[in-house]
Protein backbone atom coordinates (compact mmCIF):
# COMPACT_ATOMS: atom_id res chain seq x y z
CA UNK A 1 0.00 0.00 0.00
CA UNK A 2 1.43 3.76 -0.23
CA UNK A 3 2.50 4.73 2.77
CA UNK A 4 1.44 8.52 2.32
CA UNK A 5 -1.17 9.99 1.18
CA UNK A 6 0.50 11.78 -1.68
CA UNK A 7 1.45 9.30 -4.89
CA UNK A 8 3.76 11.97 -6.53
CA UNK A 9 5.55 11.97 -2.58
CA UNK A 10 6.06 8.38 -2.60
CA UNK A 11 7.37 8.34 -6.31
CA UNK A 12 10.14 11.37 -5.23
CA UNK A 13 10.77 9.30 -2.10
CA UNK A 14 11.66 6.02 -3.98
CA UNK A 15 14.24 8.05 -5.97
CA UNK A 16 16.36 9.14 -2.61
CA UNK A 17 18.96 6.88 -1.35
CA UNK A 18 18.27 7.40 1.99
CA UNK A 19 14.32 7.32 2.20
CA UNK A 20 13.99 4.46 -0.72
CA UNK A 21 14.35 1.21 1.97
CA UNK A 22 12.22 2.61 4.83
CA UNK A 23 9.65 3.70 1.73
CA UNK A 24 9.34 0.38 0.16
CA UNK A 25 9.11 -1.22 3.37
CA UNK A 26 6.27 0.68 4.36
CA UNK A 27 4.62 0.13 1.53
CA UNK A 28 5.13 -3.98 1.62
CA UNK A 29 4.22 -4.31 5.49
CA UNK A 30 1.63 -1.28 6.27
CA UNK A 31 -1.50 -3.91 5.04
CA UNK A 32 -0.31 -5.12 9.20
CA UNK A 33 -0.82 -1.52 10.56
CA UNK A 34 -4.08 -1.00 12.64
CA UNK A 35 -4.43 2.34 11.01
CA UNK A 36 -7.44 3.38 8.38
CA UNK A 37 -6.20 3.34 4.97
CA UNK A 38 -6.29 6.82 3.33
CA UNK A 39 -7.29 8.40 0.05
CA UNK A 40 -3.57 8.88 -1.59
CA UNK A 41 -3.67 12.30 -3.99
CA UNK A 42 -2.49 12.23 -7.74
CA UNK A 43 -3.11 8.62 -8.52
CA UNK A 44 -6.55 7.19 -9.44
CA UNK A 45 -6.65 3.96 -7.99
CA UNK A 46 -3.33 2.15 -5.58
CA UNK A 47 -4.18 -1.68 -6.60
CA UNK A 48 -2.55 -4.51 -3.80
CA UNK A 49 -2.08 -7.75 -4.07
CA UNK A 50 0.08 -10.21 -2.69
CA UNK A 51 -0.85 -9.64 1.04
CA UNK A 52 -4.00 -11.51 1.30
CA UNK A 53 -7.61 -10.43 2.18
CA UNK A 54 -10.47 -12.39 3.63
CA UNK A 55 -12.23 -10.58 1.18
CA UNK A 56 -11.80 -8.26 -2.18
CA UNK A 57 -12.17 -4.71 -0.36
CA UNK A 58 -12.33 -1.21 -1.38
CA UNK A 59 -10.55 1.45 0.97
CA UNK A 60 -10.90 5.25 -0.52
CA UNK A 61 -8.76 4.78 -3.38
CA UNK A 62 -7.24 1.66 -2.15
CA UNK A 63 -7.96 -1.84 -4.05
CA UNK A 64 -7.14 -5.18 -2.03
CA UNK A 65 -7.47 -7.96 -3.92
CA UNK A 66 -5.23 -10.66 -3.49
CA UNK A 67 -8.06 -13.19 -1.99
CA UNK A 68 -5.49 -16.17 -1.43
CA UNK A 69 -6.03 -17.88 -4.46
CA UNK A 70 -3.02 -19.79 -3.77
CA UNK A 71 -4.28 -21.43 -0.76
CA UNK A 72 -6.92 -24.70 -0.60
CA UNK A 73 -9.77 -22.34 0.55
CA UNK A 74 -8.90 -18.93 -1.38
CA UNK A 75 -10.42 -17.29 -4.36
CA UNK A 76 -8.92 -15.92 -7.55
CA UNK A 77 -9.91 -12.32 -7.47
CA UNK A 78 -9.48 -10.50 -10.93
CA UNK A 79 -10.05 -6.81 -11.11
CA UNK A 80 -11.35 -5.23 -14.40
CA UNK A 81 -9.63 -1.87 -14.61
CA UNK A 82 -11.92 -0.40 -16.96
CA UNK A 83 -15.18 -0.98 -14.66
CA UNK A 84 -12.78 -1.31 -11.37
CA UNK A 85 -15.22 -4.12 -10.59
CA UNK A 86 -13.91 -7.53 -9.33
CA UNK A 87 -14.59 -10.93 -10.89
CA UNK A 88 -14.69 -13.78 -8.57
CA UNK A 89 -13.61 -17.16 -10.06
Amino acid sequence: MCPVNSWEIFKDNLTKPHEVKEMASKAMWSFLAETKIEYVHDVEAIIVGHNTVESFHVQENTYLLDTGSGYKDGKLTILDVQTMQPVMV
